[in-house]
């Protein structure tokens, strides 16, 4: 059994004011255990964004790129439409997380 969940329009604005005039990369990090899944294989989460960022794909314990290159203001961001796709046979009970964006300047 597959359940699929939406998250729509969910902004993210990241405090990018240190990395100003730097080129940097912007990652985003799913956390490995997540509460009310067995394991963490048994989700995949896509996401689409509004251009700034880059759309992808992931699974809990992974990261992805979401933007490299230059960072032009104190407040770099965009709005998050996600997907999560689940197999029911390792959920059993609400799920709650929350994604951390890592950023890493580059030489």
């Amino acid at each position: 059994m597959a359940l699929i969940a939406e998250a729509r329009d969910v902004e993210v604005r990241l405090n990018t004011g240190a990395w100003v005039g730097r080129n940097a990369q912007i990652f985003i990090n799913f956390p490995q255990a997540i509460p009310g899944l067995r394991l963490p294989s048994a989700m995949r989460i896509e996401w689409r964004t509004r251009g700034r960022f880059n759309a992808g794909v992931a699974i809990p314990g992974q990261r992805a790129l979401v933007y490299q290159g230059p960072i032009t203001s104190n407040v770099s961001g965009d709005f998050f439409d996600f997907t999560y796709r689940i197999d029911g046979r390792h959920f059993d009970r609400r799920l709650q997380f929350q994604p951390v964006f890592e950023i890493e300047p580059l030489p």
